[in-house]
């Protein structure tokens, strides 16, 4: 479970990488960067929720050894 999770957040992370590359060196038209921009921010937040999630799952298991 936690490898297929973590596998997943790789690939999120790859592929906002390439967007975000995509983003700043590719030449487009003002609608179709926005769109990716928008793309980029929705990736970005399911990342960073995944990543809390994750933080706050294993600090409530160190409380428990405690």
């Amino acid at each position: 479970m936690i490898e297929k999770s973590v596998h997943r957040d790789h690939e999120a992370a790859n592929l906002l990488a390439c967007l975000e590359d995509l983003y700043r060196n590719e030449l487009m038209g003002e609608e179709e960067r926005l769109e990716l921009r928008d793309r980029i921010k929705w990736i970005r937040r399911k990342v960073e929720t995944t990543a809390e999630t994750v933080d706050t799952h294993f600090s409530g298991l160190e409380r428990m050894d405690g």
